[in-house]
């Protein structure tokens, strides 16, 4: 089953995740976050709610990314020590008015 996630980067630096647990389905916000660059290759995000763990709240997440294929994947990495665990992503790009378009 593929999962619907959406990740919403804001120019202001805001961060949402939205989940969607099935197509077409009723989606609820899974994270809040505020994001700042570090360099190149290091963003952070800085979550402020977390609907299924609550111990992420107040915490930095370190992430690394990259671009590829003209910007539209992005490849990220993060770890998390205290809990021993580590992730690797990958996101499709959607502008706002292929978002749009979808959704017509």
């Amino acid at each position: 089953m593929p999962l619907h996630i959406y990740k919403f980067i804001q120019s202001n630096g805001d961060v949402v995740v939205l989940n969607n647990l099935r197509e077409n389905s009723v989606g609820y916000i899974s994270t809040r976050a505020v994001s700042r660059i570090e360099s190149d290759s290091v963003y952070i995000e800085h979550v402020v709610f977390n609907a299924t763990d609550k111990s992420f709240e107040g915490k930095d997440i370190h992430i690394w990314y990259r671009y590829q294929a003209n910007n539209k994947l992005l490849f990220v990495k993060y770890v998390f020590p205290e809990k021993n665990t580590q992730g690797e992503e990958i996101w499709r790009r959607i502008q706002e008015e292929e978002h749009r378009d979808i959704n017509d």
